[in-house]
């Protein structure tokens, strides 16, 4: 059976940026069972690019995993999902990462039947013991209720900057005394 992962990208910026499609990398990396860790391989990794958004707006990600078959039946498939940091010094990129599960069963007809479930990551467990997986739920189109992962970006105009400063105001005459004199 095939399988394919969705996850949202927002995108935060001023008015007028666009952004070109492929500006942003995810990878879903698989977790190697034998040796106990995600797998090294680039080649088993899995790449998705984000589509063109224009100003804030929200994009979709896809990862079309490898196809499911008759052996894969009662295992469960762990990847991990994160974005690639990129190199632009405006764009505050989104950290998080996903752990995300599959569920192979025979659906008793001839068909598989893989259910996909996520859980933020936390760094190191990878005995997967502890998480809260949530099954995926989404709408054709989307919708505010879809349960998917999700990665927020945030981009400031060139020559945006925050300075912090305070102003102290005194008074006095020439000799340093303050308030009313007689």
């Amino acid at each position: 059976t095939n399988v394919a992962i969705k996850a949202n990208k927002n995108y935060v910026t001023y008015a007028g940026d666009t952004l070109v499609a492929k500006a942003f990398t995810f990878t879903l990396t698989p977790f190697d069972s034998d040796a106990g860790t995600w797998s090294t391989e680039p080649s088993k990794k899995i790449t998705s690019f984000n589509g063109a958004i224009t100003g804030s707006e929200a994009d979709e990600i896809f990862f079309n995993l490898p196809t499911f078959t008759e052996k894969s039946v009662g295992k469960s498939y762990y990847y991990l999902m994160e974005e690639v940091a990129g190199s632009d010094t405006l764009i505050t990129y989104d950290e998080k990462k996903y752990v995300i599960k599959v569920d192979v069963a025979d659906n008793g007809n001839g068909s598989l039947k893989a259910t996909v479930t996520y859980a933020e990551y936390e760094e190191g467990n990878t005995d997967f013991t502890g998480y809260t997986f949530e099954e995926y739920t989404t709408t054709e189109g989307g919708a505010a209720t879809d349960k998917i992962p999700t990665f927020t970006n945030t981009k400031t105009a060139e020559g945006d900057t925050d300075i912090d400063f305070s102003k102290s105001l005194e008074y006095g005459d020439a000799d340093n005394s303050y308030g009313n004199k007689d």
